[in-house]
């Protein structure tokens, strides 16, 4: 409405202060970090687990599964609450659909981890049998790959102060990066028989760390631009 008053102006803002966007920024800074600490230590603790041959997600199998399918959920609400930040905060971004894509990374993970992976065919004598779960599973981390992958590739909106150029080129080469070794690794785990398959766990882990890498340095470049507005204006500034 014209003329909107003042105070009308501060209750419409009263429900999004900085202290909850800045949490939800930190809760997304957190989540790549997690993941990557519990694989990495599971993958040491389980004599029955090779990181440089299996997949992450093999670790959600047997009597420990339960450590990793919690770190799947864990990131993924972590990831979905720093999307949300992202969408809240007045920083320079990707318009809507960087906070969107990331979001859908954050529910693939969490799908990924309500489905638990079939054994990979490299831990098996032949090829083992398909189950619904397990197809599940699969769908859910490629859409997950698919949405972090255009996630880092969405153009800013609002360039500002010659950073977002520099951004954009970390996420292109993180987008890279991402899609040349998820695509080894799915080789590798499919195709038992081929040259990629005997460090494809090692493909796959590159991929997840360039990505998670790049959620967390997101989330902080945005923690930062955030506090510096605050400091600025005195008052929250964000989107409800």
């Amino acid at each position: 409405m014209p003329g909107r008053s003042r105070t009308a102006r501060a209750r419409g803002t009263a429900g999004c202060g900085p202290g909850r966007t800045r949490t939800l920024l930190l809760m997304g800074a957190l989540g790549g970090p997690l993941f990557t600490a519990v694989h990495l230590v599971e993958g040491v603790r389980r004599p029955d687990h090779d990181p440089v041959r299996d997949p992450v997600s093999s670790l959600a199998l047997g009597p420990r599964g339960a450590v990793q399918t919690a770190s799947f959920l864990a990131t993924g609400a972590l990831t979905a609450a720093g999307a949300y930040g992202w969408h809240r905060t007045p920083a320079p971004g990707a318009g809507t659909w960087g906070p969107r894509l990331l979001g859908l990374w954050g529910a693939g993970l969490i799908g990924a981890g309500l489905f638990t992976t079939d054994p990979a065919p490299t831990r098996t004598p032949a090829a083992p049998p398909r189950t619904v779960r397990g197809a599940l599973h699969d769908a859910s981390s490629l859409a997950a790959f698919a949405a972090v992958t255009g996630a880092a590739l969405t153009r800013p909106s609002r360039p500002r102060r010659g950073w977002e150029p520099r951004r954009a080129g970390y996420s292109a080469a993180t987008a890279v990066t991402f899609t040349v070794a998820m695509g080894a690794a799915i080789t590798g785990h499919e195709r038992p028989g081929s040259p990629l398959a005997r460090h494809a766990g090692l493909y796959q882990r590159l991929a997840l760390t360039s990505a998670l890498t790049w959620q967390t340095a997101l989330m902080l470049r945005h923690l930062t631009y955030e506090g510096d507005v605050l400091r600025r204006s005195g008052r929250p500034r964000c989107t409800p």
